[in-house]
């Protein structure tokens, strides 16, 4: 859970940084916006005590993973060559990094659960 509180924190960060901000209505979006698939990794972390090992080992390298993958993204736009568009990233990665967490914890869930059933069949 601390991977995902500091994956929200630093991509608050970067989003900061990556130069001159757009007007205070769009910043006020984007400030729940950007931190969004965190906020979803946290609220799962809290809601997984109950979840089987294999869901809760998918959700730990997810957590991982997706903190890891948005500081990279997010780092080359900040730090790298101005580009045209820079908001296109902060615009683009959160829900695209909602969509992994969805697909990735179904398929961790489908998967315990068949491994669980067979294990039962024997």
């Amino acid at each position: 859970m601390i991977a995902a509180v500091a994956g929200a924190v630093g991509s608050l960060v970067f989003m900061f940084a990556s130069g001159p901000g757009p007007p205070v209505f769009l910043l006020l979006i984007f400030c729940v916006w950007v931190p969004a698939p965190f906020i979803a990794l946290i609220i799962a972390n809290v809601r997984s005590a109950r979840w089987r090992p294999f869901t809760q080992n998918a959700l730990f390298f997810l957590t991982l993973s997706v903190t890891l993958g948005s500081f990279a993204v997010y780092q080359a736009n900040a730090v790298g060559p101005r580009k045209p568009h820079p908001a296109f990233v902060f615009v683009a990665l959160p829900p695209a990094a909602c969509l992994l967490i969805v697909v990735v914890l179904t398929i961790a869930s489908l998967s315990a659960r068949r491994s669980d059933s067979r294990a039962s069949d024997r």
